[in-house]
């Protein structure tokens, strides 16, 4: 008989945390799944480790590659031999919570229009203890609202996700996914925005579940992907292949190659701009390395230069993202919701309204300022939830949703 669940575990050089993330899964109260652990070539005591727990539980296999795959080519390796009805994604320095498993797969037997369902984590050290995360992390509620029961249009979700890019949805750890929808796998051309650009694709048939519980227990470390992603500027090559693979995506949420590239490289330049000057990032401006050639080294440190002219020009994602408080959460989550597809493309409707009936409510205003003041905080929550309960946000979604719709079809 197949297993419910198969999860899916690319290991590279992880034996600090492996077992860890091993014992994590083994003690989930749902019982019923199968851990595929894909060793690529460790140098370390990984294969080992993995080895070890296939002795102590048999829903175990563990396998080592004959060469280096990269990380998503990895997890692809795993799908292949996954024979699980769902799907859970796992990383290496991560934690699931004993109930992970069970609540998620509750979320998809329930409702057969979710394609995949994830959930609320928290973030810890390299020695599991609690910490604030290096960047704001905005989840779906902050976009969209609670939905229905936190049930999101894939549309929707991809609508909120992709200009400017920001993952909504979570890390692997976070997510688990129908298996029928596994298509092609992870593009391996991506390095850093490869599992969102995967569950993008995943959302295109179906609807997203979040349920807001703290579930999993996500690890921020130096040696993570991660972190190498951020050093090697890898990031921003992202973004170029993320538009040449997805161009039918963006042409049907209104955006060109060239401007989706332009805006994403340009609040990206931001964010390497404050990691920097947190120390968050080291290395860089230096143009240090040491598994690289110097041209390679030089083209980086040109391009992290560029991305700092760029992050000139863009003084409101400065200050959101050096702020980790309320406010600025708050102030983000607000022009978000003003930026997007269903506020903007009923504009015309409520200027019309408002020249119809001057002494009318004000309450679709346009006339929403993001301010800096702290004492605000109760003004900016109230004007998110003026927009979700607004006619012209549910028409807006309502037209967005058609357009997707046509598109697909």
């Amino acid at each position: 008989m197949n297993p419910l669940i198969s999860i899916c575990l690319p290991v590279f050089n992880g034996e600090d945390y492996l077992a860890s993330a091993l014992e994590s899964i083994l003690n989930q109260s749902e019982r019923n799944f199968e851990l595929l652990v894909a060793d690529d070539c460790s140098s370390d005591g990984s294969f080992a480790i993995a080895e070890k727990f296939t002795r102590l539980d048999r829903r175990v296999k563990a396998w080592r590659n004959h060469e280096r795959r990269g990380l998503f080519e990895n997890y692809n390796q795993c799908l292949l031999n996954s024979r699980g009805k769902y799907i859970k994604p796992m990383a290496q320095d991560d934690l699931l919570l004993p109930d992970m498993l069970s609540k998620c797969v509750e979320v998809l037997e329930a409702r057969p229009q979710v394609a995949l369902v994830s959930t609320r984590r928290r973030f810890i050290d390299e020695s599991g203890n609690e910490i604030e995360p290096v960047c704001i992390h905005i989840g779906p509620e902050a976009c969209l609202g609670e939905g229905d029961s936190y049930i999101y249009a894939g549309a929707d979700v991809t609508a909120a996700s992709i200009n400017p890019l920001q993952n909504l949805v979570g890390e692997p750890c976070t997510v688990m996914f129908r298996s029928e929808y596994a298509g092609r796998g992870f593009s391996s051309r991506l390095r850093h925005f490869g599992d969102f650009e995967y569950w993008l694709r995943i959302l295109q048939n179906g609807d997203f579940a979040y349920i807001p519980e703290t579930l999993v227990a996500f690890r921020q470390h130096g040696l993570s992907a991660s972190s190498h992603n951020l050093q090697q500027l890898l990031i921003a090559s992202d973004v170029i292949h993320f538009a040449e693979e997805n161009l039918e995506l963006l042409s049907r949420f209104g955006y060109s190659e060239g401007d989706f590239i332009r805006s994403n490289l340009s609040a990206m330049s931001v964010s390497i701009s404050n990691l920097v000057e947190a120390g968050a990032l080291t290395g860089i401006a230096s143009g240090e390395s040491h598994d690289q050639n110097s041209d390679e080294s030089g083209l980086r440190k040109a391009l992290f230069y560029s991305m700092m002219l760029l992050s000139s020009d863009a003084d409101l994602y400065r200050s959101l993202s050096r702020q980790k408080s309320e406010i600025a959460l708050s102030e983000e989550k607000l022009r978000l919701l003003l930026n997007s597809f269903p506020w903007r493309a009923t504009r015309l409707l409520r200027e019309v309204n408002r020249r119809l009936d001057p002494g009318g409510s004000s309450t679709e205003s346009e006339d929403y300022v993001v301010l800096d003041n702290p004492q605000y905080l109760s003004y900016l929550r109230q004007k998110r939830k003026t927009i979700l309960l607004s006619r012209s946000w549910k028409l807006g979604r309502s037209i967005q949703m058609l357009a997707a719709n046509v598109g697909m079809g």
